[in-house]
């Protein structure tokens, strides 16, 4: 399990309210619940290799 959360890159191993949540055989750890939720809405932008798709996004709630 990564460090960093999958959305803001935030150190999650010491946020203190990390989430560990499952997507098939990846195990993910959230910095908060709100990176959850986001994650859940677009989980194949966050788990895509093409970083641009995840630019994209971030420009979008700008």
């Amino acid at each position: 399990m990564a460090d960093k959360c999958p959305v803001c890159g935030e150190n999650s191993r010491e946020a203190p309210g990390a989430i560990d949540f499952s997507q098939g055989e990846k195990k993910l750890r959230f910095c908060s619940l709100t990176c959850l939720r986001i994650f859940q809405q677009f989980p194949e932008v966050y788990l895509s290799e093409n970083i641009d798709e995840v630019d994209i996004l971030e420009d979008s709630r700008a």
